[in-house]
């Protein structure tokens, strides 16, 4: 049989435990990260857009889409972005722009 202190020991611990793992780790004091990534298609043929510019805004910070249109920026702050995509280099014979 459960004597009173044991069980009024029993509730706190209960009680407390949760409160001090809750408050443990906040917020502030926590690593938040995030990731975002995606494919670059052509809005017509639907096909993946290789070698297109896709820049993080805020932050100004650019990466070019793989051969398979795939593009990923992680480790990056919570928060809203924008994502504009600039026109594919195009490459031809080692130069940045194909003759005729």
């Amino acid at each position: 049989m459960m004597t009173m202190k044991k069980i009024i020991w029993a509730v706190s611990a209960g009680l407390i435990l949760p409160a001090i793992l809750l408050f443990a780790c906040s917020r502030s004091e926590a690593d938040v990260f995030g990731s975002i990534y995606g494919i670059v298609t052509d809005a017509k043929s639907g096909e993946p857009v290789r070698l297109a510019g896709v820049t993080l805004n805020p932050g100004g910070v650019k990466t070019t889409t793989g051969n398979d249109g795939r593009y990923e920026y992680i480790s990056i702050d919570p928060g809203p972005y924008t994502l504009p995509v600039s026109e594919a280099l195009r490459r031809c014979n080692g130069k940045d722009k194909c003759s005729g």
